[in-house]
């Protein structure tokens, strides 16, 4: 297990804004290696964006259909296989009071509202080309956005997309495990394409970690088990999803009841890489 906090940048105040031409700080080497098959680090400038702020993200919650907004309860076992309860509730109002009413919050494909679209498109303009040749093209994207309350607990799961984690406000704490056997990540992968939750049904007994705050981030590969713990305070994150020609090729494959192995093994590929 090794641990990824990531250090303050020297000289810079926690609460100055950093105005950056890029807003996504990308190692060229590190995402040509590493994107597709194993978690990394990284930094970023949206801390201060306007889109972001919990006002702003209020208003965006009211624009959303309800079947784009996930509302739970905070306090959530690391294991719920079956996905946690809804819980009903006014969207705007969720995030004004998420302080102190211990919710969960995810809005989904915040794209359909024109302004976080175009960030989207700026965002992912950055990473498109420093993808890996044999990850192909970027063929679909989509943009989450996580708000939670203090303490709040992200269930393991795993997510067929490639996925940037961005920290925009609060810290976390990001578990991201695997399988060393096989036959276990095949399960779960078959589990899930015969209609099952993305949510695990057993913590992967290997894991790296990483602690994110604002400006801070991971990307983590598709189909990586990772489950989430936040801190004390209020935290909004910033989720860039996307597929890339390989990994919508894959989840065609297992739709269709195809061989299983290469998202099985995408994580134990890489361990033994960096052995």
């Amino acid at each position: 297990m090794s641990n990824n906090t990531i250090a303050t940048q020297s000289g810079t105040p926690a609460h100055t804004p950093v105005y950056q031409e890029s807003l996504l700080a990308l190692n060229d080497d590190v995402c040509n290696t590493a994107i597709g098959r194993r978690e990394f680090n990284l930094r970023h400038y949206l801390e201060y964006h306007p889109l972001l702020s919990l006002n702003a993200l209020a208003r965006l919650a009211e624009k959303m259909t309800p079947a784009s907004v996930e509302c739970h309860k905070a306090k959530q076992a690391v294991l719920v296989p079956e996905g946690c309860e809804d819980v009903m509730s006014s969207f705007g109002d969720c995030v004004r009071n998420i302080e102190s009413n211990g919710r969960w919050m995810a809005l989904w494909n915040i794209e359909q509202v024109r302004e976080y679209s175009d960030l989207l498109d700026i965002l992912l303009d950055e990473v498109r080309p420093l993808l890996p040749t044999e990850e192909g093209l970027m063929v679909s994207s989509h943009a989450v956005i996580f708000i939670s309350s203090p303490k709040a607990v992200t269930p393991a799961h795993f997510d067929p997309e490639h996925n940037f984690l961005l920290q925009i406000r609060g810290r976390k704490h990001i578990n991201v495990g695997y399988f060393p056997d096989r036959r276990v990540a095949r399960n779960e992968l078959a589990r899930y394409h015969a209609g099952g939750h993305r949510n695990l049904t057993a913590i992967p007994p290997c894991s790296n970690f990483f602690n994110i705050e604002p400006g801070q981030g991971v990307y983590l590969y598709p189909w990586a088990p990772h489950w989430v713990y936040n801190g004390p305070s209020v935290s909004v994150s910033l989720s860039l999803t996307f597929h890339t020609s390989r990994s919508e090729l894959e989840c065609i494959g297992y739709r269709n009841g195809g061989d299983m192995s290469t998202a099985a093994t995408r994580d134990s590929n890489a361990r033994n890489d960096q052995s």
